[in-house]
Protein backbone atom coordinates (compact mmCIF):
# COMPACT_ATOMS: atom_id res chain seq x y z
CA UNK A 1 0.00 0.00 0.00
CA UNK A 2 2.81 2.11 0.26
CA UNK A 3 2.64 3.33 -3.41
CA UNK A 4 -1.24 4.83 -3.41
CA UNK A 5 -0.72 8.54 -1.64
CA UNK A 6 2.69 9.20 -3.42
CA UNK A 7 1.33 7.70 -7.31
CA UNK A 8 -2.01 8.95 -6.67
CA UNK A 9 -1.54 12.75 -5.51
CA UNK A 10 1.13 12.88 -8.84
CA UNK A 11 -1.18 11.54 -11.07
CA UNK A 12 -3.69 14.13 -9.92
CA UNK A 13 -1.36 16.96 -10.13
CA UNK A 14 -0.17 15.96 -13.93
CA UNK A 15 -3.53 15.17 -15.31
CA UNK A 16 -5.46 18.40 -14.35
CA UNK A 17 -2.68 20.43 -15.86
CA UNK A 18 -2.34 18.18 -19.11
CA UNK A 19 -3.41 20.18 -22.47
CA UNK A 20 -3.92 19.63 -26.40
CA UNK A 21 -6.26 21.04 -28.19
CA UNK A 22 -4.94 24.30 -30.28
CA UNK A 23 -1.17 23.39 -28.94
CA UNK A 24 -1.36 20.05 -29.76
CA UNK A 25 2.01 18.48 -31.12
CA UNK A 26 2.61 16.79 -34.32
CA UNK A 27 2.99 12.77 -34.43
CA UNK A 28 6.02 11.54 -33.35
CA UNK A 29 7.98 9.11 -31.40
CA UNK A 30 7.23 7.87 -27.57
CA UNK A 31 10.18 8.85 -25.55
CA UNK A 32 11.69 8.25 -21.52
CA UNK A 33 11.54 10.54 -19.09
CA UNK A 34 14.79 12.17 -19.73
CA UNK A 35 13.65 13.34 -22.62
CA UNK A 36 10.64 14.55 -21.51
CA UNK A 37 12.15 16.50 -19.09
CA UNK A 38 15.20 17.65 -20.93
CA UNK A 39 12.87 18.88 -23.57
CA UNK A 40 10.29 21.20 -21.28
CA UNK A 41 13.52 22.57 -19.73
CA UNK A 42 14.58 23.46 -22.87
CA UNK A 43 11.01 24.94 -23.62
CA UNK A 44 10.78 27.06 -20.24
CA UNK A 45 14.25 28.96 -20.89
CA UNK A 46 13.32 29.63 -24.20
CA UNK A 47 10.40 31.30 -23.60
CA UNK A 48 10.49 32.22 -19.92
CA UNK A 49 13.76 32.68 -19.28
CA UNK A 50 16.01 30.33 -17.04
CA UNK A 51 17.27 28.48 -14.97
CA UNK A 52 14.81 26.10 -14.48
CA UNK A 53 14.66 22.83 -12.47
CA UNK A 54 12.76 19.25 -12.81
CA UNK A 55 10.37 19.02 -10.03
CA UNK A 56 8.53 16.00 -11.39
CA UNK A 57 6.70 14.22 -14.01
CA UNK A 58 3.84 11.79 -15.04
CA UNK A 59 4.23 9.35 -17.71
CA UNK A 60 1.05 7.63 -19.04
CA UNK A 61 0.70 4.65 -21.27
CA UNK A 62 -3.02 4.40 -22.50
CA UNK A 63 -4.45 1.53 -24.80
CA UNK A 64 -7.33 3.75 -25.25
CA UNK A 65 -7.33 7.69 -25.59
CA UNK A 66 -9.45 9.96 -23.26
CA UNK A 67 -10.53 13.34 -22.42
CA UNK A 68 -10.00 14.43 -18.49
CA UNK A 69 -11.27 17.92 -17.08
CA UNK A 70 -8.76 20.31 -16.01
CA UNK A 71 -10.54 21.52 -12.92
CA UNK A 72 -8.87 22.24 -9.47
CA UNK A 73 -5.55 23.58 -10.60
CA UNK A 74 -4.64 24.63 -7.27
CA UNK A 75 -4.83 20.85 -7.03
CA UNK A 76 -1.21 20.32 -8.07
CA UNK A 77 1.17 23.48 -6.27
CA UNK A 78 -1.54 24.73 -3.45
CA UNK A 79 -4.33 26.99 -2.79
CA UNK A 80 -1.77 29.79 -2.63
CA UNK A 81 -0.76 30.09 -5.87
CA UNK A 82 -2.28 31.95 -9.06
CA UNK A 83 -2.16 29.84 -11.99
CA UNK A 84 -2.17 31.23 -15.72
CA UNK A 85 -1.85 29.75 -19.24
CA UNK A 86 1.95 29.57 -20.10
CA UNK A 87 1.49 30.71 -23.77
CA UNK A 88 -2.20 31.00 -24.84
CA UNK A 89 -5.48 33.06 -24.22
CA UNK A 90 -6.88 30.36 -21.84
CA UNK A 91 -6.71 27.12 -20.09
CA UNK A 92 -8.27 24.33 -21.53
CA UNK A 93 -11.59 22.43 -19.70
CA UNK A 94 -10.24 18.94 -21.01
CA UNK A 95 -7.18 17.26 -21.38
CA UNK A 96 -6.77 14.41 -24.04
CA UNK A 97 -4.42 11.77 -23.36
CA UNK A 98 -3.16 9.69 -26.30
CA UNK A 99 -3.69 6.07 -27.30
CA UNK A 100 0.25 3.96 -26.19
CA UNK A 101 0.61 1.13 -28.72
CA UNK A 102 3.89 -0.18 -27.52
CA UNK A 103 5.18 -2.76 -24.86
CA UNK A 104 4.17 -2.14 -20.71
CA UNK A 105 8.10 -2.40 -20.32
CA UNK A 106 9.80 -0.31 -22.38
CA UNK A 107 9.57 2.89 -19.66
CA UNK A 108 8.25 5.40 -22.56
CA UNK A 109 5.40 7.17 -23.29
CA UNK A 110 3.49 9.06 -25.85
CA UNK A 111 2.32 11.49 -22.91
CA UNK A 112 4.06 13.11 -20.18
CA UNK A 113 3.55 15.85 -17.92
CA UNK A 114 6.80 17.51 -16.51
CA UNK A 115 6.42 19.80 -13.64
CA UNK A 116 9.58 22.87 -13.60
CA UNK A 117 10.49 25.22 -11.10
CA UNK A 118 12.23 28.63 -11.67
CA UNK A 119 14.97 30.59 -9.60
CA UNK A 120 12.16 32.90 -8.50
CA UNK A 121 10.88 31.59 -5.37
CA UNK A 122 7.17 30.31 -5.88
CA UNK A 123 8.06 30.12 -9.66
CA UNK A 124 6.66 27.04 -11.41
CA UNK A 125 4.98 25.81 -14.92
CA UNK A 126 4.01 22.44 -16.54
CA UNK A 127 4.63 21.27 -20.22
CA UNK A 128 3.37 17.97 -21.70
CA UNK A 129 5.49 16.42 -24.23
CA UNK A 130 3.57 14.60 -26.87
CA UNK A 131 4.80 12.27 -28.87
CA UNK A 132 8.15 13.49 -28.35
CA UNK A 133 7.00 17.48 -28.59
CA UNK A 134 7.34 19.73 -26.03
CA UNK A 135 3.94 21.76 -25.46
CA UNK A 136 3.73 24.64 -23.41
CA UNK A 137 1.28 24.56 -20.48
CA UNK A 138 0.52 26.59 -17.53
CA UNK A 139 2.55 28.90 -15.11
CA UNK A 140 2.01 28.87 -11.40
CA UNK A 141 3.27 31.81 -8.81
CA UNK A 142 2.83 32.89 -5.20
CA UNK A 143 4.53 33.34 -1.84
CA UNK A 144 3.68 30.15 -0.98
CA UNK A 145 3.14 28.50 -3.92
CA UNK A 146 4.44 24.95 -3.81
CA UNK A 147 3.27 23.95 -0.54
CA UNK A 148 0.59 21.57 -1.62
CA UNK A 149 1.01 17.90 -2.53
CA UNK A 150 3.44 17.95 -4.86
CA UNK A 151 6.14 19.16 -3.24
CA UNK A 152 8.88 21.37 -4.82
CA UNK A 153 11.55 19.34 -4.36
CA UNK A 154 13.99 19.69 -7.08
CA UNK A 155 14.78 16.17 -8.92
CA UNK A 156 18.50 14.60 -8.10
CA UNK A 157 20.82 15.38 -10.54
CA UNK A 158 21.37 11.32 -12.56
CA UNK A 159 18.30 10.50 -11.40
CA UNK A 160 17.38 6.73 -12.87
CA UNK A 161 15.76 7.03 -16.10
CA UNK A 162 12.13 5.66 -17.21
CA UNK A 163 13.46 2.54 -19.20
CA UNK A 164 15.85 1.49 -16.30
CA UNK A 165 12.91 1.80 -13.59
CA UNK A 166 10.42 -0.12 -16.02
CA UNK A 167 13.20 -2.80 -16.17
CA UNK A 168 13.12 -3.03 -12.29
CA UNK A 169 9.93 -3.32 -12.14
CA UNK A 170 9.02 -5.46 -14.71
CA UNK A 171 11.47 -7.86 -12.77
CA UNK A 172 10.15 -7.44 -9.47
CA UNK A 173 6.82 -9.62 -10.73
CA UNK A 174 5.32 -6.48 -12.90
CA UNK A 175 6.00 -8.94 -15.56
CA UNK A 176 4.15 -12.04 -13.52
CA UNK A 177 1.00 -9.88 -12.94
CA UNK A 178 1.18 -8.51 -16.22
CA UNK A 179 1.56 -11.67 -17.99
CA UNK A 180 -1.48 -13.18 -15.48
CA UNK A 181 -4.08 -10.21 -16.46
CA UNK A 182 -5.11 -10.21 -20.21
CA UNK A 183 -7.20 -7.31 -19.61
CA UNK A 184 -4.04 -4.97 -18.93
CA UNK A 185 -4.74 -1.39 -20.33
CA UNK A 186 -3.37 1.14 -18.65
CA UNK A 187 0.54 1.82 -16.89
CA UNK A 188 1.09 5.27 -14.75
CA UNK A 189 5.07 6.37 -14.63
CA UNK A 190 5.61 9.23 -11.72
CA UNK A 191 8.79 10.53 -10.54
CA UNK A 192 8.89 12.33 -7.80
CA UNK A 193 11.39 14.80 -5.91
CA UNK A 194 10.94 12.80 -2.24
CA UNK A 195 8.29 14.56 0.50
CA UNK A 196 6.06 13.90 2.93
CA UNK A 197 1.78 12.32 2.42
CA UNK A 198 -0.47 11.28 5.18
CA UNK A 199 2.64 11.45 7.77
CA UNK A 200 5.12 9.59 6.12
CA UNK A 201 8.29 10.89 4.40
CA UNK A 202 9.24 9.24 1.36
CA UNK A 203 12.66 10.01 -0.90
CA UNK A 204 13.29 10.72 -4.26
CA UNK A 205 11.64 7.45 -6.28
CA UNK A 206 9.58 6.23 -9.25
CA UNK A 207 5.89 5.21 -8.87
CA UNK A 208 4.49 2.85 -11.25
CA UNK A 209 0.99 1.63 -11.68
CA UNK A 210 -0.08 -1.25 -13.86
CA UNK A 211 -4.34 -1.43 -13.75
CA UNK A 212 -6.72 -2.97 -16.39
CA UNK A 213 -8.59 0.54 -16.53
CA UNK A 214 -7.73 4.23 -16.20
CA UNK A 215 -6.80 4.99 -12.84
CA UNK A 216 -6.49 8.75 -12.74
CA UNK A 217 -10.27 9.10 -13.91
CA UNK A 218 -11.37 7.39 -10.79
CA UNK A 219 -15.13 5.82 -10.59
CA UNK A 220 -17.05 3.61 -7.88
CA UNK A 221 -15.36 0.20 -10.22
CA UNK A 222 -12.16 -1.49 -8.23
CA UNK A 223 -10.20 -3.97 -10.21
CA UNK A 224 -6.86 -5.43 -9.42
CA UNK A 225 -3.72 -3.64 -10.47
CA UNK A 226 -0.16 -3.93 -9.79
CA UNK A 227 1.69 -0.89 -8.22
CA UNK A 228 5.70 -0.26 -7.47
CA UNK A 229 8.08 2.39 -5.94
CA UNK A 230 11.77 2.19 -7.38
CA UNK A 231 14.91 4.51 -5.84
CA UNK A 232 15.48 7.27 -7.89
CA UNK A 233 19.17 7.49 -7.15
CA UNK A 234 19.98 3.74 -6.89
CA UNK A 235 17.45 2.11 -9.05
CA UNK A 236 16.06 -0.15 -6.05
CA UNK A 237 12.81 -1.36 -5.96
CA UNK A 238 11.16 -0.32 -2.52
CA UNK A 239 8.08 -1.75 -2.82
CA UNK A 240 6.13 -3.94 -5.50
CA UNK A 241 2.42 -5.03 -4.60
CA UNK A 242 -1.23 -6.12 -6.06
CA UNK A 243 -3.43 -2.76 -6.02
CA UNK A 244 -6.67 -2.29 -6.75
CA UNK A 245 -7.17 0.60 -8.36
CA UNK A 246 -10.52 2.64 -9.01
CA UNK A 247 -12.10 2.34 -12.44
CA UNK A 248 -14.97 4.76 -14.14
CA UNK A 249 -18.32 3.08 -13.61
Amino acid sequence: MVAAPVVAGLVVAAVVLSQVGTNAASLGPDVPFSDALAKSLSLAVSDLGGPWYGIGGIGLDERTSGAISTANLTTVLGANCTVTPWNATALPSTVAVPTYGGSFASGVAPFWAVLVKGSTAGAFAVANVINGSAVPLAKFSGTNCGAGPSPARVLPVGAVDSPTAAAKVWSADGSGWVSGDSGLTSLTMAAFGGGTYDGITYSDIWGFIYSACNPFLGGSTSKPGFAAIVNLTTDTVEAALPHSVDCPS
